[in-house]
């Protein structure tokens, strides 16, 4: 990871990128609710309660010795009941009362607040036990010593930071004192009791647990000890320190002689992926110790500068320079690291691995229509990012600019760069192109996916191919549909190189080949039972994934794209025009059932039954076809003759439904014999391969061509529209 971060760090100096300054000593604080002590000379002044959403403004650091010592975010965990006094004081109701609960019949019965806040007030008032206290909080020493590492910032903007180590090491000498100032500030709050202080001081008083931030009266009327903006001025100031009494050597990176690192490397707490050094050897990179020297030697200064790189490329909002991937592993997630030199403020993250791209941005009355993108979706990110390129007027001339890493938790406290790569903004806004055209009214097949509401109540709301993010390939290809694509299981998915390859690429042909089975192996029960689904309703329909089915689809038609078969190509052609005629074959199956046999559907209709064989042999698919079919011809032109089962005559919306599906199968023979045709005039060329199942299975879904109206008022009207299509 050194290496990709070395590269990082040497593209944000060159464009006068400030980064944050790291100290290994500068950890995160636990993610929980906690009090704020507001320390004067005499004592405590005043506690606060703060939620989660208050650390980054008022607890957002904290000094670490390793994992231990931490100060100013102090963590109370003493085992036992009643913990921090000296035992027996109490009865076991007065403890019942304190904590809010008694147990009757084996069950927890709420004390009323008035009787609690007394039984607290009681346990206050108590002797405190002294080895308890010094239990709690073992290590005031070590804050006195970390007061004196903090000299430099006792006249400048972060002076409270050094005057709050300064106090607490006097407060808490011995740490009973300390307790007895806090416990005098929880009576005086008592008094006036809300149910959050009640709770907080029945954890601290009853259980001995409890998280303090200790901050001092100063900071009122400047910032917080604990904001993070005070994170690079401790850093400097302890840096500064290990610098003046670090070793001088030739550092392995710069090869000039400066002062050494020493010590443990920073570690930051990543997104996703958490506390994680800078550096460490691990079982997973034995070759640190390979010749023998198992000694590293960085400056000094290149490992402050590393770490605010890392630091600065994890700042910000998610989306911006970094987001979460899937791996191609089951149950492992991945951090994506994105930055353009010229561009460092782009959300080319989000435009790369946007998890949360809107799917359904769009619904439409007519393929002939240009839908219309939410600013969520790739279309619009795409556009976004060409449009700030182009504005900065950056040169097109090949020299890398977006720099693109992921990193990958290879134990508890390592990672690794699975990937690293760079690229010219030429690439990018090219690749954006071909990936956009790809999906450019011309070339797609008129497919619709009917996606359920957002919400209960919602209307279902259709959507068409589209592109999509370029890692969605990466967490499309861990799924594999199985029970006739109703359930799916985690498989190992493509990896961040090959997606990658393939979205800014040029990808090999073996690469495109290789992916494009994989997704039509693990997609084509899912899309195959949908197809039908669709035929037969909402019901089928919610059984089934339709997001994965609409980017399965759409990964599909993307990868026959790259191998030179664009949409208008393939529809043409005879495995399309196969899918075509599957479809047309369950719409004269299905109507013949719900007018022959009562609704009685069989689990497949004739063409979903046959799509797998087709897929494989065609002309034995077309056999089975041969000989089922003239039952249901004669019956389509009987009923047509007859100018039965007019929906106008429909009384409710399910029978309306019905009469529509009879009247697709009656109809359904005309666009059957014009593909037989096609098909039959195109059997000598034919070529099964993964690329044949691929079209196939996008003309099934697609099914057959429409006239451009069918809301005729009787069947001779429509007949003529059909005979003519």
């Amino acid at each position: 990871m050194l290496n990709e971060l070395i590269d990082l760090s040497r593209s944000l100096a060159q464009h006068d990128i400030g980064v944050p300054s790291v100290h290994p000593d500068i950890k995160s604080v636990r993610k929980a609710s906690f009090a704020r002590v507001l320390l004067s000379q005499e004592g405590v002044d005043s506690m606060e309660l703060h939620g989660v959403d208050a650390m980054p403004s008022m607890a957002g650091w904290t000094l670490r010795n390793g994992q231990q010592n931490s100060f100013p975010a102090v963590s109370i965990k003493v085992n036992g009941v009643c913990p921090l006094f000296v035992q027996g004081l109490f009865s076991e109701d007065i403890i019942a009362d304190a904590s809010g609960y008694h147990l009757e019949n084996g069950k927890k019965v709420k004390v009323a607040q008035d009787a609690q806040v007394k039984a607290l007030l009681t346990l206050l008032d108590a002797s405190l036990s002294t080895s308890a206290c010094e239990t709690a909080i073992p290590y005031v020493s070590k804050v006195a010593q970390r007061a004196g590492q903090l000299t430099s910032l006792a006249d400048g903007e972060a002076s409270a930071v050094h005057l709050v180590f300064e106090r607490f090491a006097d407060l808490a000498d011995p740490p009973d004192m300390l307790f007895q100032s806090i416990f005098e500030t929880i009576k005086k709050q008592l008094g006036t009791p809300k149910d959050d202080f009640i709770s907080f001081a029945a954890g601290l008083l009853v259980d001995g647990t409890a998280q303090f931030y200790f901050d001092v009266v100063e900071s009122r009327k400047t910032r917080p000890v604990g904001h993070q903006d005070h994170i690079g001025i401790i850093a400097d100031a302890l840096n500064d320190r290990v610098v003046n009494s670090s070793p001088e050597g030739l550092c392995m990176v710069s090869g000039e002689s400066s002062s050494l690192h020493k010590g443990n490397f920073p570690q930051l707490n990543l997104p996703y992926l958490g506390q994680t050094y800078l550096y460490s050897r691990n079982s997973v990179t034995p070759a640190t110790a390979r010749y023998g020297n198992t000694e590293i030697k960085i400056g000094a200064d290149i490992v402050r500068r590393l770490g605010g790189s890392l630091a600065w490329m994890c700042g910000g909002e998610e989306g911006e320079r970094w987001t979460h991937v899937p791996s191609e592993k089951d149950g492992q997630t991945d951090l994506l690291l994105a930055y353009s030199k010229s561009l460092p403020d782009a959300p080319l993250a989000s435009f790369l691995a946007d998890t949360n791209d809107d799917l359904a941005n769009e619904t439409f009355d007519s393929f002939d229509d240009e839908p219309e993108f939410s600013p969520s979706s790739f279309q619009a990110k795409s556009e976004a990012v060409i449009d700030a390129f182009k504005k900065q007027q950056v040169s097109l001339a090949g020299l890398p600019d977006v720099f693109v890493t992921i990193l990958r938790q290879v134990d508890p406290a390592n990672r690794t760069a699975v990937y690293s790569s760079s690229f010219s903004p030429e690439e990018v806004v090219d690749a954006a192109n071909r990936w956009r055209n790809a999906f450019a009214k011309r070339h797609l097949p008129p497919v619709k996916v009917v996606l359920p509401g957002r919400k209960k109540g919602d209307k279902a709301r259709p959507t068409r191919l589209r592109a999509f993010p370029p890692f969605r390939l990466l967490s499309l290809s861990r799924k594999r549909f199985i029970r006739g694509g109703t359930q799916q299981v985690e498989v190992i998915g493509f990896t961040a190189s090959t997606v990658l390859s393939v979205f800014i690429g040029p990808p090999s042909q073996p690469t495109l080949q290789m992916m494009l089975k994989r997704l039509v192996s693990q997609l084509d029960s899912a899309i195959e039972a949908y197809s039908q689904a669709e035929k037969l309703g909402l019901k089928e329909r919610q059984k089934l994934d339709a997001k994965s089915i609409v980017d399965g689809l759409s990964a599909i038609h993307l990868l026959l794209h790259q191998l030179k078969r664009p949409g208008e190509v393939y529809m043409s052609q005879i495995a399309y025009q196969l899918g075509q005629f599957l479809s047309g074959c369950d719409e004269l199956h299905l109507g013949y059932c719900l007018d022959q046999r009562g609704g009685q559907i069989p689990p497949k209709l004739l063409g979903n039954a046959n799509v797998s064989r087709a897929g494989k042999n065609p002309l034995q698919a077309l056999a089975v076809l041969e000989r089922r079919l003239p039952v249901y011809y004669n019956w389509a032109k009987k009923l047509r003759n007859e100018a039965r089962a007019n929906p106008a005559s429909a009384k409710t919306e399910s029978e309306k439904g019905r009469m529509f599906a009879i009247r697709n199968g009656f109809f359904a023979p005309f666009n059957l014999q014009s593909l037989a045709k096609s098909i039959h005039a195109q059997l000598p060329d034919i070529q099964i391969d993964d690329r044949f199942r691929a079209e196939l299975l996008l003309g099934y879904v697609a099914g057959m061509d429409r006239p451009a109206k069918k809301t005729q008022d009787n069947a001779e009207t429509f007949e003529a529209t059909a005979e003519s299509s």
